[in-house]
C-alpha cells in the first residue's frame, strides 16, 4: 500500500506544471521567503534556488459567485431599510504568515473567453496578492514592496498601476507597487454592491 501512495504522488509531481523562473530573479540575490499564491498544482522547485517558498493557502471562491453579486446593474439608493451588502471574497488568515520578500502569484486567464475580465476567481488572486504585499511585503527604502504575476493576461490597472511596473519577461509581470496608493485600494469596499465607487473601471489603459 505504501509503495502504492507513494508512486501515485510521484505521477502527480510528474504531471506538475513545471514553472520557469524568469532572468530578473537573477538579480535579487538567495535567501528569501517567497510567499506562493494560487501555485499549488505547479512544480515551482526552480525558486528554491533563490530562498524558502511558502504556499499561501486560501479558500476559493464559490463558482457560483458572479460579477453582477459584486457589480448589480441596479441598486435603489434609495432604499431605507436594507442596507446593502456585497457577498465576502474569503481571504487567508494573514497573521499565520511571517514577513515575505516576494509574493508570486499565478493569474487565472481566459481570455479571448467573453468576460474573462470580469471572473470573481481572479480578482480573489488579485485582491489576495494585493493584501499580502500590504500586510507581509517587506518594503524597501522607496517604501515599495516586490510582487510578481505568472499570467497570458494582464493584471488588473486598477491596483497594479503602469507606474508599478518594473520589468514584463514573457508572461512574467513584475511590479513593485507604491505601498501607500495600494493600501488605500485594498481598504476600499470592493463592489458598487455597497453603494461605493466601483473599483474596477471600464477603459483603463498604459501609455
Amino acid at each position: 500500500m505504501k509503495a502504492i501512495v507513494e508512486e501515485t504522488k510521484a505521477n502527480a509531481r510528474r504531471n506538475m506544471t513545471k514553472v520557469e523562473v524568469p532572468s530578473f530573479m537573477n538579480g535579487m540575490g538567495k535567501g528569501k521567503k517567497i510567499g506562493m499564491v494560487n501555485m499549488d498544482e505547479d512544480d515551482v522547485t526552480g525558486w528554491k534556488a533563490h530562498g524558502e517558498t511558502i504556499p499561501i493557502g486560501f479558500e476559493r471562491v464559490s463558482e457560483f459567485f458572479k460579477w453582477p453579486d459584486l457589480f448589480p446593474e441596479w441598486i435603489d439608493e434609495e432604499e431605507e431599510t436594507d442596507v446593502p451588502s456585497c457577498p465576502e471574497i474569503p481571504m487567508p488568515d494573514f497573521e499565520v504568515y511571517d514577513s515575505l520578500d516576494l509574493i508570486v502569484a499565478k493569474l487565472p486567464c481566459k481570455y479571448p473567453e467573453e468576460g474573462w475580465n470580469r471572473e470573481v476567481f481572479r480578482l480573489q488572486v488579485h485582491l489576495l496578492a494585493a493584501n499580502l504585499a500590504v500586510k507581509k511585503g517587506r518594503r524597501d527604502w522607496n517604501w515599495r514592496t516586490k510582487v510578481v504575476f505568472w499570467s497570458k493576461c494582464r493584471p488588473m490597472l486598477e491596483l497594479f498601476r503602469c507606474d508599478d511596473l518594473v520589468k514584463q519577461e514573457g508572461d512574467w509581470w513584475f511590479y513593485e507597487p507604491e505601498m501607500t496608493k495600494l493600501e488605500q485600494k485594498v481598504s476600499l469596499p470592493i463592489g458598487s454592491c455597497k453603494l461605493a465607487l466601483p473599483l474596477w473601471t471600464q477603459g483603463m489603459f498604459c501609455s
